[in-house]
């Protein structure tokens, strides 16, 4: 019961994460974006941890799993490593405006505040990491995990934050791009959930139809929404940010192969119709 809590209550924490973009492109330098998409990778495979010992589901292969918690834990010393950084820039300054003269006993206590925090927020993802570990073999195993995970992400970032932008956002200024942008990710999301989980949603001819122009829309959107649409829903454009693109364009090749899996195959549709 304790992990189905956890995962409710970080999913939910998670969704609010990308109410508005998970970083600001207009505002946030090329790093800054980096580390959010980070940030997101390692929330899925935490989300993940939760989901698989609150339902007793295989996710993660013992290899993934490893691969995963080592991950997890690069990123936690990161975390640690940039927190101490930015409060030895805020120290520095305090330091030359107020004279302080205890320099290093600040920087002690920075230190043992900073690797406190950050551990005491790892101990769940070490504690899920070795009972996943131990006891994975006894959890049932399910058709496609991964894109049951990639793909759950995908429906929680772009539809959470395309229904923020609707009702958040200035609509009145959006073009039609935006909102076919809108409406792009609610197909989208359709699709992938039905792929993910096994689901047949209406006659496979019509994802067959809608394959190729899903691909052409969804492409000349990245270049043609608005300023506007594009601050609030944290889309990126060539010119805001290359990393934004990079990541843009592997999410969509993954979900045009997720749409060309469930329109075209029995992957889902097992008898042609």
């Amino acid at each position: 019961m304790i992990w189905k809590i956890f995962f409710v209550c970080f999913s939910l924490f998670f969704i609010l994460l990308q109410l508005g973009g998970i970083t600001n492109t207009l505002q946030l330098s090329e790093f800054s974006i980096t580390a959010g998409y980070i940030l997101n990778i390692a929330f899925v495979f935490i989300a993940g941890y939760f989901y698989s010992l609150g339902w007793e589901k295989k996710l993660y292969s013992s290899k993934a799993n490893n691969m995963i918690f080592a991950y997890l834990s690069l990123f936690v010393i990161l975390m640690i490593v940039l927190a101490f950084i930015s409060g030895f820039s805020t120290l520095s300054i305090q330091v030359k405006f107020t004279g302080q003269s205890d320099m290093i006993l600040s920087l002690a206590r920075l230190l043992f505040l900073v690797v406190s925090v950050y551990s005491l927020l790892f101990i769940p993802i070490i504690v899920a990491y070795f009972k996943y570990r131990h006891h994975s073999n006894e959890f049932s195993n399910i058709l496609r995990p991964y894109w049951k995970i990639f793909l759950t992400y995908l429906f929680v970032t772009l539809i959470a934050n395309n229904i923020y932008c609707v009702f958040a956002g200035n609509y009145l200024q959006y073009n039609l791009w935006d909102l076919a942008a809108i409406i792009l990710s609610l197909v989208g999301t359709i699709f992938a959930i039905g792929y993910s989980y096994n689901l047949k949603l209406g006659k496979q001819i019509l994802w067959k139809i809608l394959y190729i122009p899903y691909i052409i829309m969804s492409i000349a959107s990245i270049f043609m929404c608005s300023e506007e649409y594009m601050d609030i829903s944290g889309f990126y454009t060539v010119k805001v940010s290359y990393s934004g693109l990079i990541f843009d364009i592997i999410i969509l090749v993954a979900v045009f192969y997720a749409f060309y899996r469930y329109a075209f195959t029995q992957d889902v549709y097992v008898k042609a119709e």
